[in-house]
Formats: structure tokens, sequence, C-alpha cells
């Protein structure tokens, strides 16, 4: 992926879920995500912190000086609890202002920054010109999970190649997951999930696919529910 469509994606990615939260009247803030066990309260705490986690990162590239996404597993739990107890509007500044200043704290980053080395939440080590994917990744998705009248067939066809790609890659680093051949029925593209099992062939439009492939969806015939992708 280049950063040029990872930034973009970004961006369309936010606007996507400004406006489906937009939709969404504060007295419904508290119904149910597609998230088990979250309902969009805690959704859209978990995306606003998540901006701010990300700026850390942009910080550690632009400074050298180490600022991990979160200390800890249980601060990053209690950030999300407690942002969920928010009331609306603040709720809701919350998300536009973090989404802000991720916004600016990437466009400042020099040519040398993009290149440095920074940790993710789940240990790996990354350039940070891995940023804007994974802030792209959790908006656009993010956006569908708010339950709101709005699916993956609302994303961008390029976002849901490279989210499919990326799926099937940390499925495949999986040794017990089973082994998965999808293909996009209009283009015939195949992605593959490597496993020692025989494997489970699925044909079926791109957004269908990318919703299955993260762990999303009510399980349909030849497409039996996967473990969790993230």
């Amino acid at each position: 992926m280049n950063r040029a469509d990872t930034l973009r994606w970004l961006e369309v990615g936010s606007r996507a879920f400004a406006d489906v939260l937009a939709r969404i009247e504060d007295d419904d803030l508290s119904a149910p995500s597609l998230l088990p066990g979250w309902d969009r309260r805690h959704l859209i705490a978990h995306v606003a912190a998540n901006a701010d986690a990300l700026v850390r990162l942009a910080s550690w590239a632009a400074t050298g000086v180490e600022t991990p996404m979160y200390s800890s597993k249980e601060a990053r739990a209690d950030e999300i609890e407690a942002g969920s107890q928010l009331p609306a509007a603040a709720l809701r500044r919350w998300f536009t202002t973090s989404r802000q200043r991720l916004s600016q704290e990437l466009l400042m980053l020099s040519q040398d920054a993009w290149s440095s080395k920074v940790r993710t939440a789940q240990g790996r080590v990354v350039a940070a010109s891995e940023i804007p994917w994974m802030r792209a990744r959790e908006v656009m998705v993010h956006a569908v999970d708010l339950n709101a009248d709005f699916d993956f067939e609302g994303l961008p066809e390029d976002f849901l190649d490279a989210l499919i790609t990326d799926a099937c890659a940390k499925r495949s680093a999986n040794p017990e997951h089973p082994s998965v051949r999808a293909i996009d029925e209009k283009t015939a593209r195949t992605y593959v999930v490597h496993g020692d099992q025989p494997a489970i062939s699925v044909t079926a439009p791109i957004a269908v696919l990318a919703e299955w492939l993260t762990g999303r969806g009510a399980p349909a015939k030849g497409r039996p529910t996967l473990p969790p992708w993230l």
C-alpha cells in the first residue's frame, strides 16, 4: 500500500464515520453496536481514543521520544469505559477533536519521520508510514460497526481489496486457522488464507468477502464463522 492511498482512505473513512455518527440521535447512542459487549458509546470512545493513541505514535516518529499508544491494556480499557460515560456532546466532540489532531500530526511529519520505527499496541514494530492505514482500517470498519444503516458496500472497492489482503495475511499467521480461498465474483481476484486444512472456497461480492473475513455478518451457507480477526 502506498501512503497516498492510505491517507486518502483515512480521510474518506473519517468522513464516513462522522456522517454515520451525525445520523444517530443522542438518545440512541446507548444502543448496541455490531461489536459484542459494546454499545455505540463504547465504540465511539474507542475510535476517539485510537486517534489519540496514533497521535502518540506520530509524535514518537517525529521526535524519536518513545510514546506508546497506551500505557497498558488496562489503561486503554479504562479510557474507553470512562469515555462511554461522557455526555453525548462531549463524546462527539472527543471524536472530532482527536480526529483533527491526528490529521494535523500526520500532515507535519517529515519524509524521514515517515520511515521512523514505532510500536503498535499489539507489539509490532512498524514504520510510521503504516499509521494512516491503521487509522483508515479503524474508521472504515467501525463506521459499519455503529449499526446505523451503513455497510461494507459503502466503502471504496480499492480499500476493501487492501482490507481483505491485510485480513488474509493476519489470519494466515494463525496456524490453527482454516484455509480459505475467497474469490471476488466481479473481478475473479482470489484471496488466500493459508492453513493446514482443506480450503473453504467462497465466491461473493467484494463487500461480502470483506465483511466475512473481518469476522462480521451473520453466518451463511458456505461461509462458516471465522476466528477473530484482530
